[in-house]
């Protein structure tokens, strides 16, 4: 990313990032951290493609994303990006397996096999046919880290994954993280919380909209 900024259109505009330059390096594990309204969410959501930015460029594995239509930037995420979120995003209704054959709901890839593979990879084998609301908050977070892992992304983008848990449970899923970047997956956590930070190889601080610590250019899954 390189002079990355967004502001939000409005009678008064709000400018939530200000010319932000990121390096992320293939295989690497960032967690970028800073205080409420400091613009960690906006940035999520530009590097997973959920948002388009305002000026400056955005070259995901090497690529320009600027100009892409609707549907290829829903191929990009389908294909290179995993999403973790706070709150879970589980279907309550529906099994472990079931929830994590979402991810790959419009993919034509065997759903059920590798649902199975994935959840037996986070600890849940025997847990695949519980509903989220048979299971703990740190049961049901490692199931949305198995729907971002069942399409096989190159990138898995993290936001507050141990906010709505316990102790216990988060370090459970920030174990979990630190295998998979352990065998080559590279990793981005949103986060404010100091003891997740340091499970990553590196911090970047963001504050009033600015990155204080990164490396211009570029973000490689």
């Amino acid at each position: 990313m390189t002079g990355i900024a967004k502001t939000y259109a409005g009678a008064r505009p709000v400018p939530a990032l200000r010319e932000c330059d990121l390096r992320v390096e293939r295989g690497d594990y960032v967690a970028i951290m800073g205080p409420s309204g400091s613009g960690k969410s906006t940035l999520l959501n530009l590097l997973g493609l959920l948002d388009e930015p305002t000026g400056g460029e955005y070259l995901l594995d090497g690529q320009p994303t600027a100009g892409l239509s609707e549907s290829r930037r829903c191929d990009v995420r389908a294909y290179l990006i995993g999403f973790v979120f706070q709150s879970f995003h589980l279907v309550s209704y529906r099994s472990a397996v079931e929830n994590v054959e979402t991810g790959v709901l419009y993919q034509n890839v065997p759903r059920r096999a590798r649902a199975i593979e994935v959840l037996e990879r986070v600890g849940l084998a025997d847990r695949m046919w519980a509903t989220p609301n048979e299971m703990s908050g740190g049961e049901r977070q490692r199931v949305a880290v198995a729907r971002a892992l069942v399409r096989r992304p190159a990138l898995v983008l993290c936001d507050e994954p141990t906010g709505n848990l316990d102790t216990q449970s988060g370090n459970q899923v920030l174990d979990l993280l630190d295998e998979l970047n352990a065998d080559g997956m590279t990793i981005i956590v949103i986060t404010h919380d100091l003891a997740v930070g340091d499970r990553a190889r590196r911090i970047v601080e963001i504050r009033d909209g600015i990155v204080h610590r990164g490396i211009p250019d570029v973000v490689s899954p």
